[in-house]
């Protein structure tokens, strides 16, 4: 086998793990903040297939006190166009509870609120919480909590970007590993999402390791 085979061997495996790479890249713009905004722009995100209101989000975060803010809504994310949300999550003011305020199309109101108590502090807590249509299932650490009927349906502006710890003005903690899909998630594929953790870093090490021989022995060796 000559220089140039080699070469051209190599150019294509090179090519074919950027494209895995690629392919394999989730949408995780955010990754860890402590009380500071981050705002992922709406353009960024999966689109739907379809035109129902399928949808999945989840989120960790880490609360060490009540202390920040104390009195006010502690927001951990919500979805927003210009100065309109149609979803917010966020923290109350004084006591360890979480709610989903989530727009909906409704004769008795513009809006479906749904709240959680026992709020552990001092750990790292997953939310996830998936929409279809006019119901919402909400997870806390890999398990079903609540489902909830919206008695409408749901109406999050797909334009409406991310805004993460809006205006700065978050809660004594961290949020970590944002995740977005547009459908439905049934127990299993969240307790899959929720197994793998709150880690930095949601693109898998790809690593090919390459060995050119000429007969039965090894004239070249390289990992990329």
């Amino acid at each position: 086998m000559d220089l140039g085979t080699i070469g051209t061997i190599l150019i294509i495996i090179i090519i074919i793990v950027i494209v895995i790479r690629l392919l394999n890249k989730k949408k995780i713009i955010y990754q860890m903040t402590s009380s500071k905004e981050q705002v992922i722009d709406a353009s960024t995100l999966e689109l739907s297939t379809t035109n129902t209101q399928h949808s999945t989000y989840s989120i960790w975060f880490y609360i060490s006190d009540w202390s920040i803010n104390f009195g006010e809504k502690k927001y951990i994310f919500k979805r927003e166009l210009g100065s309109v949300s149609s979803l917010d999550v966020y923290l109350h003011e004084t006591v360890p509870q979480l709610s989903i305020k989530v727009k909906v199309l409704s004769n008795d109101s513009n809006f479906k609120t749904c709240t959680l108590s026992g709020i552990e502090l001092q750990k790292w807590n997953s939310l996830i919480f998936s929409i279809n249509t006019s119901t919402i299932d909400i997870y806390m650490n890999g398990e079903m909590v609540q489902s909830q009927y919206l008695e409408g349906i749901v109406n999050i502006d797909s334009n409406a970007n991310v805004i993460i710890s809006p205006g700065g003005v978050g809660f004594n903690g961290w949020n970590s590993k944002f995740q977005y899909w547009t459908q439905y998630m049934n127990p299993n594929q969240v307790k899959n999402i929720y197994n793998q953790g709150h880690g930095a870093s949601q693109e898998k090490d790809l690593r090919v390791n390459i060995s050119l021989y000429k007969g039965d022995v090894r004239r070249a060796n390289i990992v990329i």
